[in-house]
């Protein structure tokens, strides 16, 4: 659509109307064609038509031209009659109801009836209802915006009864403005958005409508009337996928995606898709004013959403770049900034600028150049660049994000030269990736867990591994755990793998190795490798004389145990027992397990430095040995091949690491872990440990492995998504909570992990209740560590049959106590289920056959969080 139709400031030669553009429009369907009417406050109302909400829309015609004028709504009656309401804003807020001629696109002046007047009255609708006109509108009462309705037998009026809808509320920004909305069986509601504008623009919302006596009052009624803010609510319509809005663009299409805005509009024949395909080009012409990114022409924009993560990546291509021309990726709204490149003469080099001050980098080679901008819920932007799209080196100053013009932030892309008209730059790819579930996606395991051993065994998977999350360092561990499934998608665990005078830190658990009816496990037991058994695959686990493993009674294995950490065992098919351990060493075993047969060989791996980590297997005649290098973020898998015996030859295959980081996928990590297969199936996965965040707070993650037909494995590829179900699900039964309504007594603040190498690992942890709904694993409500008596509530939108509930609590092998209840309305509360003592297991379940609409767990002791709260 041609917005100089409105009127020339808004064209490129002008860039005048920051703030005064369109305001408040209005959509109707009518006559077979859609409708959109707004007002400009410096040119009149406008209107435009369609038969497709995607457009083509016709060329913009004037109502009416003249300044001062917004916040307009048509309305056609049964019988044909069009009618529009439209505010003087700049005649104390009065507003007028015209009839309009049939065609929809002229005012029946002499038909002008003033309706309304003063108290900042604006934001109007017009609708019908059970033979009633009503005027919905906005006013100032109580120093906040209110919503108002009158209504009137006729629809020219008088409208002579009146009914506050919405109560003020400053903390919310009186939610006013929008429309009321009938979506049938789901009830009416309220689209609105919020009056405090910040850096996101204002936020919207959709209230519940209840009709009393014939009036729709906002939000929650049962405190009477006006309604009060609802911040959580079931949605209206149930069933359809969660999209969210379109933001990338790989610009593969002839014509811009609905995502994109010009500031102002463009020069057309400064910008093309059709050039060079798959491009966005931009060429260079000058600004308005001299080096200002606020009248610099054809920057493409769109709007910079409020999510815990937003990661804007876009590459640039340079070659057409000429003297004296600048490009980038920029923040604007009130205040600007940007991060790109300057072509002076012969030399490129890049430049941040904020608010007309200019910083000077590095000078750059090359055509090829990306940048990004990333920001969390603070709206605080940080700028880097790269070279090669993988290594990406911060520049520029933090930039808090801003409100101007009635707008929040936008983000874009500029191309502008102060010197002539003259180069152009090539934009490749807009990437923004937004939301929390990529950095810490579908965990394995619903706690902080690492260094993972799986077995399958009798139907049964067993995961054992190292407790995480008891503190940031490897002199804490949590209490020794075994977690089971059947369908290696729900896990669970009940007390502790070893008895309760147990008081050593607990590393690596090996994989367990079953002989003589016994299972064997290998952990490391304070810094030692130490052999335990038990006669069931989860403990409890003692030492092999019988006796209880504590400080006073330890015996680690008899090898050279400086620097010896993560055994793991392997039994060959002849029943010979092999134990790799740290630093690419292995010991062949005697018979019961519990000692070396022969001295200490040390493999002859490819890569060298620090390695941990180890596992040895054997598929289809060969024996492979993996191994770690590196650490923390940085950690990758490498492994060699023996189509012979464990103790080599060995040979290395041409791509002998195999999982390593992944910046694309925000995998950072992929630590010890183990490579396995279930008893009926060939398909083998990687099961590993991801950074997390940091330290000792890490998660396990698994991905599936593939094998070349001459043995060799391929890349694996990292998607912390998980792999699902090996087997049937335990229980099909839908899960009543997934998605619902979450609420708390209060919620920890976010959390910014600490990259010890790749800067662009970037991640915040958020706490949000909805998090213990969302079912994954990887993401947890917590709430405040000064919060006395935490709660957690759960609303399901409408009263459901309940027979089940599970707890999956946060640091669940310290053991919780709570109290679990019911309700029907949110007020009176019925118990349900729960324990005063503390009991070590995940998840705590709870059996009753009720109806209800809301749950609500408490407390009483133990870590205050939820991975994941589960209703069937």
């Amino acid at each position: 659509m041609d917005v100089t139709q409105i009127g020339p400031e808004m064209n490129w030669d002008r860039m005048n109307r920051y703030g005064r553009g369109v305001w408040a429009g209005a959509i109707c369907y009518h006559a077979g064609k859609f409708w959109v009417y707004f007002g400009a406050p410096e040119e009149g109302f406008f209107v435009t038509t369609a038969t497709d909400p995607a457009g083509p829309w016709s060329p913009l015609h004037p109502l009416m031209r003249a300044r001062g004028w917004d916040d307009c709504a048509p309305f056609w009656d049964a019988d044909g009659q069009g009618y529009f309401v439209g505010t003087h804003f700049a005649d104390d807020y009065k507003t007028y109801i015209w009839k309009m001629l049939p065609d929809g696109r002229s005012l029946i002046e002499d038909s002008r009836m003033l309706i309304n007047q003063g108290a900042g009255r604006e934001a109007s609708k017009l609708f019908k209802l059970n033979g009633w006109y009503y005027h919905f509108y906005s006013e100032v009462s109580q120093g906040a915006r209110v919503m108002m309705m009158q209504r009137s037998r006729s629809a020219m009026g008088p409208y002579t009864e009146r009914r506050q809808l919405g109560a003020a509320n400053r903390e919310w920004h009186e939610p006013n403005q929008g429309g009321l909305l009938d979506t049938g069986p789901g009830g009416w509601y309220f689209l609105t958005h919020h009056g405090g504008g910040d850096w996101a623009g204002r936020c919207m919302s959709l209230l519940p409508v209840t009709w009393v006596d014939g009036w729709p009052i906002i939000g929650a009624t049962a405190d009477g009337e006006p309604g009060t803010m609802v911040l959580a609510s079931r949605k209206p319509i149930q069933g359809l996928p969660v999209l969210t809005p379109q933001s990338s663009d790989e610009f593969n299409q002839p014509v811009l995606g609905p995502q994109w805005e010009w500031n102002h509009r463009p020069r057309t024949d400064k910008w093309s898709l059709t050039e060079r395909p798959g491009f966005l080009r931009l060429k260079a012409f000058k600004p308005l004013r001299s080096d200002n990114l606020m009248t610099a022409r054809n920057t493409l924009s769109q709007r910079s959403f409020r999510t815990p993560e937003n990661v804007v990546v876009t590459k640039f291509d340079l070659t057409g770049m000429a003297d004296g021309q600048k490009a980038g990726l920029c923040h604007f709204a009130a205040n600007h900034s940007a991060v790109g490149v300057v072509q002076d003469g012969a030399i490129r080099r890049i430049e941040y600028r904020e608010d007309g001050k200019v910083s000077a980098g590095s000078a750059i080679e090359g055509n090829q150049l990306w940048f990004k901008s990333s920001w969390g819920l603070d709206g605080r932007s940080h700028y880097a660049f790269s070279l090669d799209g993988q290594t990406f080196t911060a520049f520029g100053n933090e930039y808090s994000l801003s409100w101007g013009h009635y707008r929040g932030d936008r983000i874009g892309l500029y191309s502008f030269n102060n010197k002539q008209e003259a180069g152009h730059v090539d934009v490749e790819q807009f990437r923004y990736e937004y939301g929390a579930k990529r950095d810490f996606g579908q965990a394995l395991i619903p706690d902080l867990v690492a260094d993972p051993s799986i077995v399958d065994i009798n139907g049964t998977f067993y995961c054992y591994a190292t407790t995480d999350g008891w503190g940031q360092h490897l002199e804490t561990s949590g209490t020794p755990v075994v977690w089971t499934s059947k369908d290696f998608l729900n896990w669970s665990f009940e007390g502790s793998s070893f008895p309760p005078d147990f008081d050593l830190k607990y590393w690596a658990p090996s994989t367990v190795v079953q002989r003589n009816g016994r299972y064997y496990s290998f952990p490391t037991l304070d810094g030692k490798i130490t052999a335990v058994v038990a006669d069931s695959p989860t403990g409890p686990f003692r030492a092999p004389d019988g006796q209880h493993v504590t400080k006073a009674t330890l015996h680690p294995f008899p090898i050279e145990q400086s620097s010896s950490i993560d055994a793991e065992v392997f039994v060959d098919d002849d029943g010979q027992a092999y134990m790799v351990l740290s630093r690419r060493r292995l010991y062949k075993l005697k018979p019961d397990l519990l000692s070396p047969d022969g001295p200490v060989v040390t493999l002859p791996t490819k890569r060298e430095g620090y390695s941990e980590g180890p596992y040895l297997t054997k598929r289809n005649g060969i024996y492979y040995y993996f191994y770690t290098l590196g650490g923390n973020e940085d950690y990758s898998y490498a492994y060699m091949m023996s189509r012979v015996s464990p103790l080599g030859p060995w040979e290395v295959p041409e791509h002998d690491i195999i999982a390593v980081s992944d910046h694309a996928e925000r995998v950072f990590g992929p630590g010890h872990g183990c490579f396995f297969r279930p008893q009926d199936s060939d398909q083998w996965y990687f099961i590993y440990l991801e950074y997390g965040r940091g330290g000792t707070n890490r998660q396990i993650h698994a991905d599936k492995m593939n094998f070349n037909p001459d043995g060799t494995i391929q890349p694996i590829k990292l998607t912390k998504s998980g792999v699902g179900a090996l087997r049937p699900a335990t229980d099909a039964t839908p899960n009543l909570a997934l998605g619902a309504a979450a609420t708390a007594s209060s919620t920890f603040g976010n959390y910014r992990v600490d990259p010890r190498k790749f800067p662009e690992l970037d991640r915040v942890e958020t706490y949000a209740p909805a998090n213990a709904l969302d079912g994954l694993n990887g993401t947890r409500w917590l709430a405040d560590p000064q919060d006395d008596s935490p709660w957690f509530q759960v609303d399901l939108g409408t009263q459901r049959d309940i027979r089940r509930t599970e707890a999956y609590f946060v640091k669940p092998a310290a053991g919780h106590a709570y109290h679990l209840e019911w309700s029907l309305d949110g007020h009176i509360w019925h118990p349900y289920g729960g324990h005063d003592e503390v009991i070590l297991r995940s998840p705590h379940c709870d059996e009753k056959s009720v109806k209800a609409r809301y749950l609500r767990l408490t407390i009483l002791q133990g870590e205050p969080g939820l991975w994941e709260f589960r209703v069937y």
